[in-house]
C-alpha cells in the first residue's frame, strides 16, 4: 500500500473522530494494556507537554511515519522521515515529532 502523509491525516482523524468504527470498537481501541507504554488495540497514546495524542506507527528499512491525531479527531500530524530509527537521528526524531504534535495543538514548539 502507498500513502501519503495527507491519507494518514484524513484516515487518523476520521477513526478518532468516530467516522469509520461504531463507538464500542473505538474505545476498545482506547484501551491501554497495562505495562505497554502506552500501546492499545492497534493505538497507542502519548502526553505531551502540548497535549495528548492517539496515533500509530510504521517503518520499514530506511523508512517511518508517525501518525497523531488529538482525542476527538479534529487535528492531525503526521511526520514522515526517510530512515529507520536509530541512536544517531533519535534526538532530532523526537523533535521534529513532539514540534508537529504541538504546532497541531497551536502552541509551536521552539526549538533551540
Amino acid at each position: 500500500m502507498v500513502s501519503t502523509a495527507d491519507d494518514l491525516a484524513r484516515f487518523t482523524t476520521a477513526l478518532r473522530s468516530g467516522r469509520l468504527l461504531p463507538p464500542a470498537q473505538l474505545a476498545q481501541m482506547k484501551q491501554v494494556t497495562p505495562g505497554s507504554n502506552g500501546y492499545g488495540m492497534g493505538l497507542f497514546t502519548v502526553t505531551t507537554p502540548c497535549g495528548q495524542v492517539w496515533g500509530h506507527n510504521g517503518g520499514l528499512p530506511g523508512y517511518n511515519s508517525f501518525a497523531l491525531t488529538d482525542d476527538r479527531g479534529r487535528r492531525s500530524a503526521v511526520v514522515l522521515m526517510p530512515t529507520g530509527i536509530s541512536p544517531k537521528i533519535d534526538v532530532p526524531y523526537r523533535t521534529a515529532t513532539l514540534a508537529a504534535v504541538c504546532t497541531m495543538f497551536g502552541k509551536p514548539l521552539k526549538v533551540t
